[in-house]
């Protein structure tokens, strides 16, 4: 009854806290937001993921992206979830499946596309970016304390 199925892995789901970040990914519906006066967003052209280029999307609002890093900083402080993400043999944010959080033993912050090669929603953000100011947020409040 409580088991989300955001991740589409039961192992994943019961351990999971689901975020959803509305976009229309697709750069068909960029018109929609101009004539309901959200304003563009921005296209993005390059973004890999699963070893494999996804076709030209639209990013994020801004505001959506500091709301997300609020949330997430909230919600790993809550819940003592450590502000790790899956990474690759360069130290970047893994953009593919990570069998550790496909299998649910990873404890910290995953996105669809690790836990599934079907999904590929969100790697439109600047994941590595994201990281670095999601931890910085953590190190900075933790010097505070001090």
């Amino acid at each position: 009854q409580h088991t989300a199925w955001h991740a589409g892995n039961r192992k994943v789901n019961k351990a999971a806290i689901g975020i959803d970040l509305t976009n229309g990914v697709y750069t068909k519906y960029q018109n929609w937001y101009r004539k309901n006066k959200h304003g563009a967003r921005p296209v993005l052209r390059n973004v890999k993921v699963h070893g494999t280029f996804i076709p030209e999307c639209l990013g994020f609002y801004p505001v959506q992206i500091e709301a997300f890093k609020a949330l997430v900083k909230a919600l790993c402080k809550h819940y003592d979830i450590p502000v790790e993400m899956p990474m690759d043999e360069n130290g970047k944010v893994l953009r593919a499946v990570s069998r550790e959080a496909a299998n649910g033993k990873f404890r910290g912050i995953v996105n669809h596309f690790h836990i599934t090669r079907g999904k590929w929603d969100t790697a439109n953000l600047d994941w590595d970016t994201l990281y670095k100011e999601m931890n910085n947020i953590f190190v900075i409040k933790n010097r505070r304390r001090k």
